[in-house]
């Protein structure tokens, strides 16, 4: 049940390797082109209406010796003056290099994984080992989780810390444009749609291993009732997920990921600063409408558009659960929330 500052998806995918460079325009990155480094230039430029900082630059002629880097070109979503105007404006990069398997044995650092900002600054990254026993080298390294514009989850984290201290990136563009788009969400703190949404995301308690298994089997069991499919009961092979219908440190209520499916996070059944609907509420009822919220998100809705038209769930959940789904959107706004404006300096 993320807020919708984590409204980020792949605008394109850059894979360098054996001194070429790749380009995947399509989310799902079933098929590349070949592009000449002023072709990625342009791309880039183009993708991010502007020109280039000078860490892009070095970014797409810095080629590696071994391996391969993939670059995905994050963006994320700026609401206009209406509802159906959006712009996407890029945020930063997440990177993945890999040296080639073939070198190494099981247990070795075989490359990073990073997210970067547009100038360059390091915003979060992990190393990677090799988890299996060599085998068949394939043409390209897979590029970074992104399925049907869901990011993964490192990715995801990671992006976040940007997006909190991104307004400059924002104020950036709008400066560019003169200053006469319209930003919702993306407004910060200043808006109260965010705060709430923002005051949602809490760390959970520590719960036990016993009580892990049965709040986790208790979840799937209510998730198959409501008609959930099997394979989407849980997200599997996503960093910060647990891969079942419960991800006990999970700290947004719940989470989603398109074309693998959703779970319930620990923070169900922490209190929620600003909600007294959700405090009073059973954990039943909380349960019931996180599972509502993510499926229709999971079903290509976006997070505005899920607050706004919860109640017209086809999942038979609570009563409960529709009740706490209506006070969302009375405090999260919904889609009226992109008519909000930037409050003046």
């Amino acid at each position: 049940m993320a807020p919708p500052k984590y409204d980020l998806k792949s605008s394109g995918t850059l894979v360098q390797q054996d001194n070429r460079v790749y380009w995947f325009k399509s989310e799902l990155k079933l098929k590349g082109e070949e592009v000449s480094l002023a072709k990625a230039i342009s791309l880039l430029r183009e993708i991010a209406d502007r020109e280039l900082t000078s860490y892009e630059e070095v970014l797409l002629l810095s080629k590696p010796t071994s391996g391969s880097t993939t670059i995905d070109i994050v963006s994320i979503s700026l609401p206009g003056a209406n509802f159906m105007s959006v712009r996407r404006v890029v945020l930063g990069y997440a990177i993945r290099r890999r040296e080639s398997s073939a070198r190494h044995n099981y247990g070795d650092i075989i490359g990073t994984d990073g997210f970067w900002d547009t100038e360059g600054n390091l915003i979060g990254k992990i190393s990677i080992t090799r988890k299996e026993e060599p085998g068949l080298e394939t043409p390209f390294l897979d590029p970074i989780d992104f399925v049907g514009a869901g990011l993964s989850g490192f990715v995801r984290r990671a992006a976040k810390v940007a997006i909190e201290a991104g307004e400059e990136t924002v104020a950036r563009w709008l400066a560019r444009k003169g200053g006469q788009e319209v930003v919702g969400g993306m407004s910060g703190t200043k808006s109260a749609a965010m705060a709430f949404w923002q005051a949602g995301e809490v760390t959970p308690r520590a719960i036990a291993q016993a009580d892990r298994k049965l709040m986790t089997s208790a979840i799937k069991k209510r998730m198959e009732e409501l008609g959930i499919p099997k394979n989407n009961i849980g997200i599997r092979a996503v960093v910060g997920e647990s891969g079942e219908a419960f991800t006990a440190e999970g700290s947004t209520r719940g989470a989603n990921v398109r074309g693998k499916g959703i779970s319930v996070h620990g923070s169900v059944m922490e209190d929620w600063k600003g909600f007294p609907e959700w405090n009073n509420a059973t954990l039943r009822d909380r349960v019931d409408s996180v599972i509502a919220h993510e499926w229709m998100e999971f079903n290509e809705l976006t997070h505005w558009e899920t607050v706004e038209l919860a109640l017209e769930t086809k999942l038979h959940i609570t009563k409960g659960a529709k009740d706490l789904l209506s006070a969302m959107r009375k405090y999260g706004k919904g889609a009226k929330a992109l008519e909000d404006k930037v409050p003046p300096k």
